[in-house]
C-alpha cells in the first residue's frame, strides 16, 4: 500500500513537473506553432506549385502555345522566401527549448531548487527531455500532417496537377521526415552537450562547435587516408556517415544528393536503413545524456566542464585533424605546428590560464604522432586494403554504372539488378584491382593510375564509376580513368540485360517527346556528313522500334559488339549497328531509314581530289599502321594524341594521283567503333574523324597504301 502511495506521488510530481514546463514556455510554443503554421505548408505548396507551373511552361513552349499566361513568378519566390525563413527559425527554436528546459544545469541560482524537488535523477531528466522535444516537434507534426492534407485535397480536386509534381511529392516527403529526425538529433545532442558543461559559455560555445566539429572531423578523417587512393573518391565515401552523425551533416547531405541526382528519391530498404540508423544515434545520444546525467551534482554548476574528457575529446579530435589533414596534403610541419597551436588555444581556454601544462603537452604529443603514424600507415597499406577491397556478389543488390561505352559517344546512367549482370561487372572491377596490384611501384597512386601504367601503352582513358549498393542498404562508390587495354577485355558488361532494357528506354525517350510534338530526330550515316531529320514520331512507332531494339541487343555477341557494323546514327551518338536486322525494318517501315552512304564518300573524295573544303580549310587524308595498333583498332578516342605520343606509329599520307574506287571501297567498309587483337590500319579523314578498317580488309588497304599513298617523315 506505502509502495503504491510513494508511485502515485512520484507520477504526481512528474506531471506537474512537466505541465509547469509546458506553463513556462506557453509564450514560445505559441510563437514556434505560428511559424511552423506559416512557414512548412506555405513552403510545400508554394514549391510544389511552382514545379507546376513550370512544367505548363515547358509544355507551352514546346508547343507553341500563344494563348498561354505566364504566371507572376515574383510573387511565388517572396512567399517561398518568408515561409524559408519562418521554417528556418521553427526549426532552431529546438535549441531555444533545450536551453529553456535544462536552464538549471548552467544557472547556479536554480540548481539547488530544480534538485531538492522529490524527484530521483532519472525522472528529472525524463520530465525535463520529452517536455521540451514535445514542445519542439509537435508544432512541426502538426504543420507536417497539413501539409500531406493539401497535397491530398489537391489530388482529389485536379488530379493532372498531381501528375505533374508526384516526383516532387516525393522528394518532398522524404525531405520532411528526414527533417524530423534532424530536430530530434540537434535537440539531443544540443542536451549532451548541456549535460556536459556547467556554464552558459561552455554550453553556447560547444553547442556551435559540435555541430560543426563532427562533420568537418569526419571528411578530414576520410581525406587523411583516403585522399589519392586509387578508385577512391573520399568526399563521396565520407558523406554517409556525416550524414549520420550530425543534424548539420545530415542536412548538408541530401542538399548534396539533390544537387546530384537531381532527386532525394532512393531505394526503399536504402531509406529504410538510413532512418533506423538516424534513429539509432539519436537513441546513443540520449542514453549517452542520461547516463551522464545521472552523474552530476548540484555542486558541479559554474564549472566549465563537467566531465574532463568531453574537453579532451574535442582537444584530441580537433588536433588530430589538422595535423592528419595538413601531413596528408603534404605539409608535415605545418601540421604539426598548427596542431600544437590549435591544442595550446583550447587548453588554456578549459583551465582559465595555463594550468596542467606537463598533461596538456604529454596528451599533445601522443595526439599528434598517432595522427601522423595512422596517416603515413594508410598510404603504405593502400588506405588499410581499401583501394583492392571487392565486394561480394552474393551480398550486393543492385550495381549502378556511370561511363561511356562503344555504342555512343556520351556517358551512360543505369543499374544493374539481375545475376549475371552483377557477376560480369565484379569481375571487370576485380580486374582493375589486379591491374593495380600487379604494377603500382608506390610512386603514382592515383584516379589516372593506368594513364602512366606502362603496362597499358593506350593514352586513350574511358571514365568508369560504379556504385554498389548492399543488401545491408549500405553503398560502395569507386572511380577508375582507365586504358582502352583494360575496357575492352570486358564487353559483356554492356551485354547485360539491365543494360539493354536501359538502351531501349533511351530509344523510346529519343523517338518520342510527349512534351516536344516538334522534335526533329537528325539521322546519319556514320560519316555524319549527310544527315535526314523526322518528326512527328507517334508513340506506338517509338515503342515497337525500342521493343525491336532490345530484342536485337539480347542477340549481341561480344564478337558482333565489339566489331561493330554501323547502319546510322541517331541524333550524332546513338548507334544502330547493321545486325540490328529487326529494328533496323521497322525503322524503314515508319520512314527512318539512314541516308545512303555513298553521298558521304563521295563528298569525301571529292574534298581530297580537291584537297580543300569549300571554305579554302585544306582536305587531308592519313592512314596509319603500327604494332600498336593491332592492339586498338579505335573507339571514337583521341589517336591524335597517341600518335603525337608515340612517334613509332607510321602515317600514310595520299599522293597527289590515288585510285578512287579502293579508296571508295576503303570508306565504306570502315568503322567509327571497333575493336580487334589483330593488325589493322586506322583511317584519318578530312575533317578529322577517325575510323577503323576492319581487319578482313587489311590486304585490300595494304594495296592502296602501295600504290596511292606515301610515309610522312
Amino acid at each position: 500500500m506505502q509502495k503504491t502511495s510513494t508511485t502515485s506521488k512520484t507520477d504526481s510530481f512528474m506531471r506537474k513537473r512537466i505541465n509547469q514546463n509546458f506553463r513556462d514556455n506557453k509564450k514560445i510554443i505559441i510563437v514556434v506553432m505560428l511559424l511552423q503554421l506559416l512557414g512548412l505548408p506555405v513552403l510545400v505548396i508554394t514549391n510544389t506549385i511552382l514545379r507546376h507551373r513550370e512544367e505548363l511552361d515547358n509544355i507551352a513552349m514546346m508547343t507553341a502555345d500563344s494563348s498561354y499566361i505566364h504566371p507572376n513568378y515574383a510573387l511565388y519566390y517572396f512567399f517561398s522566401l518568408v515561409a524559408g525563413i519562418a521554417f528556418g527559425f521553427a526549426s532552431l527554436s529546438g535549441i531555444l527549448f533545450v536551453f529553456r528546459s535544462f536552464r538549471y544545469l548552467y544557472k547556479k541560482s536554480e540548481v539547488d531548487m530544480n534538485y531538492a524537488l522529490p524527484l530521483s535523477s532519472s525522472q528529472r531528466f525524463i520530465c525535463d527531455y520529452f517536455s521540451g522535444l514535445f514542445m519542439y516537434v509537435i508544432p512541426y507534426i502538426i504543420s507536417l500532417l497539413l501539409s500531406f492534407i493539401l497535397f491530398a485535397a489537391g489530388k482529389a480536386v485536379y488530379p493532372e496537377f498531381w501528375d505533374s509534381v508526384q516526383d516532387n511529392f516525393y522528394d518532398i516527403a522524404y525531405l520532411l521526415i528526414l527533417g524530423f529526425f534532424i530536430m530530434i538529433m540537434l535537440y539531443t545532442i544540443i542536451t549532451l552537450v548541456l549535460v556536459c558543461c556547467g556554464t552558459l559559455f561552455e554550453a553556447v560555445t560547444y553547442t556551435v562547435i559540435t555541430n560543426i566539429t563532427i562533420p568537418f572531423f569526419i571528411f578530414v578523417l576520410y581525406f587523411s587516408i583516403l585522399s589519392g587512393s586509387y578508385g577512391i573518391d573520399y568526399s563521396n565515401d565520407c558523406l554517409p556517415l556525416i550524414s549520420y552523425t550530425s543534424p548539420v551533416g545530415a542536412l548538408f547531405c541530401a542538399v548534396i544528393k539533390y544537387g546530384i541526382d537531381g532527386t532525394l528519391q532512393s531505394d526503399p530498404d536504402v531509406l529504410y536503413c538510413k532512418f533506423t540508423i538516424l534513429f539509432l544515434v539519436c537513441a546513443i545520444m540520449f542514453a549517452g545524456s542520461y547516463f551522464l546525467y545521472k552523474k552530476r551534482k548540484a555542486e558541479d554548476v559554474s564549472r566549465p566542464f563537467v566531465f574532463r574528457s568531453f574537453y579532451y575529446m574535442f582537444a584530441v579530435a580537433g588536433t588530430a585533424c589538422v595535423t592528419a589533414g595538413l601531413y596528408a596534403n603534404q605539409a608535415l610541419i605545418q601540421g604539426i605546428v598548427t596542431g600544437i597551436v590549435y591544442f595550446g588555444i583550447i587548453s588554456t581556454i578549459a583551465n582559465r590560464g595555463l594550468k596542467k601544462v606537463i598533461p596538456s603537452a604529454v596528451i599533445c604529443l601522443v595526439t599528434i604522432v598517432s595522427a601522423v603514424s595512422v596517416t603515413a600507415l594508410s598510404k603504405k597499406t593502400d588506405a588499410f586494403g581499401a583501394v583492392t577491397k571487392i565486394p561480394d556478389s552474393d551480398n550486393i543488390k543492385s550495381i549502378s554504372v556511370y561511363a561511356s561505352n562503344y555504342l555512343t559517344d556520351d556517358f551512360n546512367d543505369f543499374t544493374v539488378s539481375e545475376s549475371t549482370g552483377i557477376d560480369a561487372l565484379v569481375n571487370f572491377h576485380s580486374d582493375i584491382v589486379q591491374i593495380y596490384k600487379e604494377n603500382y611501384n608506390g610512386s603514382n597512386n592515383d584516379n589516372n593510375f593506368e594513364f602512366f601504367d606502362p603496362y597499358n601503352e593506350d593514352a586513350t582513358l574511358h571514365m568508369f564509376s560504379i556504385r554498389y549498393t548492399m543488401k545491408n542498404g549500405t553503398t560502395i562508390f569507386r572511380s577508375y580513368s582507365l586504358s582502352h587495354t583494360t575496357w575492352a577485355a570486358h564487353p559483356e558488361i554492356w551485354l547485360s540485360e539491365d543494360y539493354a532494357k536501359s538502351r531501349s528506354l533511351s530509344l523510346k525517350n529519343m523517338l518520342y517527346d510527349p512534351l516536344n510534338r516538334n522534335y526533329d530526330l537528325r539521322i546519319s550515316s556514320k560519316y555524319q556528313y549527310n544527315s535526314v531529320s523526322k518528326s512527328g514520331i507517334s508513340e506506338t512507332a517509338a515503342r515497337e522500334i525500342s521493343e525491336a531494339y532490345y530484342e536485337d541487343y539480347m542477340a549481341l555477341t561480344k564478337d558482333s559488339y565489339m566489331q561493330m557494323k554501323t547502319y546510322c546514327i541517331l541524333n550524332n551518338n546513338f548507334i544502330i549497328p547493321e545486325s540490328f536486322t529487326k529494328t533496323i525494318s521497322l525503322m524503314e517501315k515508319y520512314d527512318l531509314s539512314a541516308p545512303d552512304i555513298s553521298e558521304d564518300t563521295s563528298y569525301q573524295i571529292k574534298l581530297l581530289e580537291n584537297k580543300q573544303f569549300e571554305s579554302g580549310r585544306s582536305a587531308e587524308l592519313f592512314i596509319s599502321d603500327s604494332d600498336y595498333i593491332k592492339k586498338r583498332c579505335n573507339i571514337s578516342g583521341a589517336f591524335l594524341s597517341v600518335t603525337s605520343a608515340y612517334p613509332d606509329i607510321q602515317q600514310y599520307s595520299l599522293n597527289d594521283e590515288f585510285d578512287d574506287d579502293k579508296l571508295t571501297e576503303l570508306l565504306t567498309v570502315a568503322e567509327p567503333f571497333y575493336t580487334t587483337d589483330k593488325k589493322c590500319f586506322m583511317i584519318i579523314l578530312p575533317y578529322g574523324g577517325k575510323m577503323a578498317i576492319p581487319y578482313e580488309y587489311y590486304d585490300l588497304a595494304s594495296e592502296f597504301i602501295n600504290s596511292s599513298c606515301h610515309k610522312n617523315g
